[in-house]
């Protein structure tokens, strides 16, 4: 491999790299905005869970749907 092709492939990585940060901070924004709108429908719905079947199955979505989005968060901040 020449000096030219090392230094070429060294900055296709480190674009890479750049759009992969991107790519992350992006997912982590949206994620976290999807939590707050999850809560507080959880919120919302929470009274009407041992009366309403139907709240209840949407609060049972609701709550997987936060645990994935707790574990995309939290692979963000590690």
């Amino acid at each position: 491999m020449t000096p030219d092709d090392l230094r070429s492939s060294l900055s296709a990585l480190a674009g890479a790299g750049v759009k992969a940060a991107r790519a992350g901070e992006s997912i982590s924004n949206a994620a976290a905005e999807r939590h707050g709108a999850v809560m507080a429908r959880m919120s919302e719905l929470s009274p009407d869970t041992l009366s309403d079947p139907a709240a209840a199955e949407e609060y049972s979505t609701l709550v997987r749907e936060r645990g994935q989005l707790d574990v995309v968060l939290g692979q963000e901040r590690s």
